[in-house]
């Protein structure tokens, strides 16, 4: 099964090439930094009164507007390194040396293809945010569950059509180097005509990342009221997720060249 070779294979290029890690890891230490400082200033305004919560917002105005300006720039560091991949997989399997640079400018020179997907997740979110809130509301309306129901299903049926149909766009993009449509659309035709390896490789990326985030959640908090093990434990969480989310960004564009 091409699935379980991709696997197994991504986990040899892993332990030959331990410096792939190095993007993601700078992209979640740089996450990890951003959400302390949010983490922070919630704390901050949680402990104080009404009035001094609105005169310590103000007075923080500037790294809040700072705060909202960042994370885009983070979000779009994120889709570079990811687009990076898969130039370093196929440079792996001719035989190629591994150059983060030379990934680094496949990347940038397919720039239309991750702004691209980039554009289509946020449209896609504020599409299905009014929709799925309206059946919630629903069901608080009438007491009717089934609402709840729906919505719930909505967005996960949704959800899971988007990321089979773009599942392979960013490797078409970078590796093939097609026009933005020509790789939306190849990426569904393969995505549709080999899911049965498709969505076991979506579930298994989704635990995943799941496993990675609850990680990340209990050494967050399992360094009690030690600011510093606090500190420590969270960026090490966060490496550790970086470290799940290399390998699920090489299995894909690995899966991809096995199918194409």
């Amino acid at each position: 099964m091409k699935l379980v070779d991709s696997l197994r294979a991504s986990l040899e290029l892993l332990r030959k090439q331990p410096k792939i890690f190095l993007p993601n890891i700078c992209v979640s230490i740089l996450y990890g930094i951003y959400e302390l400082v949010l983490i922070k200033l919630g704390l901050d305004v949680l402990a104080s009164s009404q009035e001094q919560a609105g005169a310590y917002l103000s007075a923080n105005t500037p790294l809040l507007l700072a705060a909202i300006f960042i994370y885009p720039f983070i979000g779009t560091l994120d889709l570079i390194t990811y687009s990076m991949y898969p130039s370093i997989v196929s440079d792996y399997r001719a035989g190629k040396s591994i150059s983060l640079r030379r990934a680094l400018r496949c990347a940038l020179s397919a720039w239309r293809i991750w702004v691209s997907l980039g554009l289509v997740i946020i449209g896609f979110i504020m599409m299905m945010t009014p929709l799925v809130s309206l059946f919630l509301g629903l069901s608080y309306a009438t007491q009717n569950k089934a609402f709840l129901l729906i919505g719930i299903l909505l967005m996960l049926f949704a959800t899971a059509f988007l990321a089979v149909s773009v599942f392979f766009v960013i490797p078409v993009g970078v590796i093939d180097r097609e026009k933005t449509f020509s790789c939306y659309k190849k990426s569904f035709l393969l995505s549709i005509r080999h899911r049965g390896e498709v969505i076991p490789l979506m579930v298994l990326s989704i635990a995943l990342a799941a496993f990675a985030a609850i990680m990340v959640s209990m050494l967050s908090s399992g360094a009690g009221q030690a600011a510093y093990a606090g500190l420590l434990l969270f960026l090490s969480a966060k490496v550790l997720q970086s470290a799940v989310y290399t390998y699920i960004s090489v299995v894909n564009p690995y899966l991809y060249i096995e199918l194409r």
